[in-house]
């Protein structure tokens, strides 16, 4: 279920997202967790499903085609399988977070363990941040990083040559992305594979191709540093979400029980 809230210091209207029917599979983690038969580094299926299925919404929303679409071509379908891939190790890997956050609220300052009730109020807490803050600025990028492959994908189609960056153009843009505003470089040029939007958490910036001739515009001698996990062009890679997101963050070993699980998920879901 998604909607719109309004900030009310600043205007903003941001996206709401709550995953249905979540609530009775929390409480059934919450219990594994209590009892003790929740394995390190093993997650939930039925969550990581849940979670994966509301960030492909946004996936299929922003491309403007989902797998079962008529107008699929074979190229969208093995690039919309690729980013399939890429949102669902994303979600198991988010979802290890999670339960590691929750497991280490099982006691209290004291190092009794807590009621259950008290865990699992806690439990649904942190589901909040997760699953409800999180995962709106998740589902955000998710369309718009859709939305800007798709793009990606009609330029070079349409023999597009040149690309220029613009921004939103108000008083909400950030600084290190006015500093990129009016670059004009040819398609092929290494800067749209670092700079190509989004290069943010709810970035509005575009990449339009020029309609007239136009000289190329060189970047500044130092461009603005982004974060890493943006350092990214979704149209060439599929990848909507990096491994250098903190989520994965992990060791080696636990690293490949979470990807092993996802396989384990999508060999379930072909």
């Amino acid at each position: 279920m998604e909607g719109w809230l309004m900030c009310e210091k600043c205007g903003m209207i941001t996206l709401s997202i709550k995953l249905d029917g979540l609530e009775p599979e929390l409480k059934r983690v919450a219990k594994l967790i209590y009892d003790g038969k929740l394995k390190p580094g093993q997650i939930d299926k039925a969550i990581v499903k849940k979670i994966a299925e509301q960030l492909m919404k946004g996936i299929f929303k922003g491309y403007g085609k989902d797998l079962k679409s008529k107008k699929l071509t074979p190229a969208d379908r093995t690039f919309l399988n690729k980013i399939n891939d890429n949102v669902y190790v994303f979600s198991g890997f988010k979802n290890h977070a999670q339960l590691v956050e929750t497991t280490m609220l099982l006691k209290t300052d004291e190092g009794t363990l807590k009621p259950f009730n008290d865990f699992l109020e806690d439990v649904l807490k942190v589901d909040k941040t997760y699953n409800e803050v999180y995962l709106a600025a998740e589902y955000s990028n998710a369309i718009a990083s859709a939305q800007m492959a798709q793009a990606w994908q009609d330029f070079e189609n349409n023999g597009v040559e040149m690309l220029t960056y613009q921004t939103a153009n108000d008083d909400r843009v950030r600084e290190e992305h006015a500093i990129l505003e009016g670059i004009t470089l040819p398609l092929d040029d290494p800067f749209w594979s670092t700079y190509y939007p989004p290069n943010d958490w709810g970035c509005r910036c575009d990449a339009v191709p020029t309609t007239e001739t136009k000289e190329v515009r060189e970047p500044a001698s130092s461009l603005p540093d982004i974060p890493e996990m943006f350092q990214n062009n979704v149209g060439q890679t599929g990848v909507v979400f990096p491994d250098t997101h903190p989520y994965f963050d992990v060791s080696k070993g636990v690293a490949k029980s979470i990807n092993s699980q996802v396989k384990d998920i999508l060999n379930e879901e072909d």
